[in-house]
């Protein structure tokens, strides 16, 4: 296992670094040979959550309420404009197949300063 994480500490640099610093620290575990092996540290994720992902959530959920089905695929179209200072954010949603429920829609959510003011949906082909 040493020599894994040694080899692979070569190739990338970024390993050499965090193996050098959890073992410098005094981070280490017994291997399986009785050798120590060093503690990777796992890194926390260097982006936040995009700004239209509250409500991808709610367009998710009420889609699903709505049509009774599951969502297969998801996928967001973007912010665009709407009337007196809304913002509308368009999803598209694949829907799993289930007699008498479309295919796929595109859900509109209307929001306005962070408030919702509506969810709208339309038919589409996946």
């Amino acid at each position: 296992m040493k020599a894994i994480l040694t080899g692979l500490a070569v190739g990338t640099g970024l390993l050499a670094a965090v193996a050098g610093s959890a073992c410098a620290a005094g981070a280490s575990a017994e291997g399986p040979a009785g050798g120590a092996v060093p503690a990777l540290v796992a890194a926390a994720p260097s982006h936040a959550a995009p700004a239209y992902a509250r409500w991808g959530r709610l367009a998710v959920e009420q889609t699903m309420k709505k049509y009774g089905a599951g969502i297969r695929d998801y996928r967001y179209e973007g912010a665009f404009p709407g009337q007196s200072g809304s913002v509308e954010h368009r999803f598209k949603l694949v829907l799993e197949p289930k007699s008498g429920v479309p295919a796929a829609v595109v859900c509109r959510v209307r929001v306005e300063e962070g408030r919702l003011l509506e969810v709208e949906w339309t038919e589409s082909a996946p």
